[in-house]
């Protein structure tokens, strides 16, 4: 086929070219060691894997958006000027800093904070695009014209190739681990906390206003900065306010904590502090931590005058710096991204990402409740359910077993976090099935009541800790009271499928109406 002078098969041609078998392996191994394989083992395979595969996938997927969108353009110049594209990109990005910059703007517009480095020697996966263009050949042959084909190309396809190619970049994880004094203004130091054990500042943040506002070092000053950082005075565990060496402050190593002292380190007292229980909830915000204890505690500090009193910072690992302003008041203050802006961190609000193990949690319960009741229902009136119970069962297994924390061995926690998504769909799956065969026996109204029930087991079980989160309550008070609301639901759902289920009517002969023995009575 002539793809040229049929113009209106190209986006059939294109999405047979995203769908090619080469390009779909592609688009896995770009998921897979994006999501899972680069956080776990970073390293000089699993970042080039990415340039590698991403190659294979920009260009047709460039092709198909193209295509889409205009799609009387001729198959042939849209596929060879999608590899062009691809190519001169991926070559300004990794070749010049320019590119890799505005790369990095780019990317933290659709995943969040991140960068992306400029690298040469990555310009070694450009034959990919040669391999790109013989998939090319091989899928305008046979191109994706019938009507489900070109659905799951739209559907699946498409979403896939992109979420595949947007997760390429990799993150930058904020990390506060130097404070120092330069020009009478306090400098902190900002590591990505994304390269384990290398917690040396990439980019150097400087005070305003007496630690009220904060901007990142712009070129010129970085330059002179770099070039006198070696004589400045590095922050340190202790320091004390110039002029006044009674009144000291100090860390708490492991901790974020500040404690301070006026009596020449008699008496020491909190002057600021996050407690260990807020901590406990702070740390699950923050993706891939490590150990609190070194990630996420107060790591060194410093103490400026200024003309209305004393200002301390105090570097506080991923929470970012803690400031203590010259009216006494202390704040908390968190640096997004690569280069990118300095706010006060808001205390209230709930993060979801921190309560993802309670939500999922919350979700399997309502599942396992429902679930339950329904088979009851479904098994005192005689109904088999047994194939839905099955996936029902071990959706709720592999929902548990891939619940971050739940499991510490290496393995299971790479496949947890597919399981944590997988789970709970299978469990819905079965529950789905169980439901709809025990509408058979119950009435509406308590098929109805059940749901509502479940649905209210694994509000019970999320509540409480949304009231941790505020600090309301305990963890282990919040869990036991969690649980509680769970077996009440569970056992109320149980009750409910087993009491209501209507039980098989019994197999009776039928009624006949009595026959007179003898003659039949004289007609008066």
């Amino acid at each position: 086929m002539d793809d040229d002078s049929r113009t209106r098969d190209t986006p059939p041609v294109m999405l047979a070219w995203l769908g090619h078998p080469v390009t779909v392996l592609a688009i896995v191994a770009l998921v897979v060691n994006d999501h899972l394989l680069k956080a776990e083992y970073p390293g000089l395979v699993t970042g080039k894997l990415s340039d590698f595969a991403g190659l294979l996938v920009a260009a047709p997927l460039l092709a198909t958006v193209v295509a889409g969108l205009a799609p009387r353009l001729p198959g042939t110049p849209v596929a060879l000027a999608s590899i062009g594209v691809t190519g001169l990109a991926f070559t300004a990005v990794k070749a010049t800093a320019g590119g890799a910059a505005a790369a990095s703007a780019v990317w933290s517009g659709f995943t969040g904070p991140s960068v992306i480095l400029a690298d040469r020697t990555d310009l070694a996966a450009l034959p990919m695009l040669a391999v790109g263009g013989w998939v090319w050949t091989r899928a305008r042959r046979h191109p994706a014209t019938r009507r489900a084909v070109r659905r799951f190309g739209a559907l699946v396809l498409l979403p896939g190739a992109v979420l595949a190619v947007v997760a390429t970049s990799a993150p930058f994880y904020p990390d506060a681990v130097a404070v120092t004094v330069w020009r009478n203004q306090i400098v902190v130091g900002q590591a990505n906390a994304y390269h384990a054990g290398d917690r040396q500042p990439e980019i150097w943040w400087l005070s305003e206003r007496d630690g009220r506002g904060w901007r990142a070092l712009d070129s010129a000053e970085e330059t002179a900065f770099e070039a006198e950082r070696s004589g400045l005075p590095a922050g340190t565990g202790q320091g004390c306010v110039p002029g006044e060496p009674a009144h000291c402050y100090r860390v708490v190593p492991g901790k974020l904590r500040i404690q301070e002292t006026t009596d020449s380190g008699t008496t020491w007292r909190t002057s600021w502090e996050v407690s260990d229980e807020a901590r406990r909830y702070l740390s699950r915000s923050y993706d891939d931590l490590g150990d609190p204890a070194i990630y996420l505690s107060s790591v060194a500090l410093v103490v400026q005058p200024t003309s209305a009193g004393h200002v301390v910072v105090v570097a506080n690992g991923r929470d970012g710096v803690a400031v203590r302003e010259p009216d006494g008041r202390w704040t908390r203050v968190e640096f997004d991204g690569y280069g990118g802006t300095a706010r006060r961190a808001d205390p209230s609000g709930i993060d979801p990402g921190a309560l993802a193990q309670e939500i999922v949690l919350a979700l399997l319960v309502a599942l396992a409740a429902m679930g339950l009741g329904g088979w009851l229902a479904a098994r005192r009136g005689r109904v088999t359910v047994v194939w839905f119970v099955v996936p029902l069962v071990l959706g709720c297994v592999g929902g548990l077993l891939g619940i971050p924390g739940m499991a510490s061995d290496e393995v299971i926690a790479l496949l947890g976090r597919l399981l944590v998504v997988l789970g709970p769909l299978m469990a819905l799956t079965g529950v789905v099935g169980i439901l709809v065969f025990a509408g058979r026996v119950l009435p509406v109204r308590w098929l109805l009541l059940i749901i509502l029930i479940g649905l209210s087991a694994g509000v019970g079980w999320l509540a409480p800790f949304v009231g941790w989160a505020n600090g309301a309550i305990g963890y282990r008070n919040a869990a036991l009271l969690g649980s509680a609301c769970v077996l009440v639901g569970i056992a109320a759902a149980g009750w409910l499928g087993h009491r209501f289920g209507r039980p098989p009517l019994p197999k009776t002969e039928p009624s006949y109406p009595a026959v007179p023995l003898g003659p039949p009575p004289a007609a008066p």
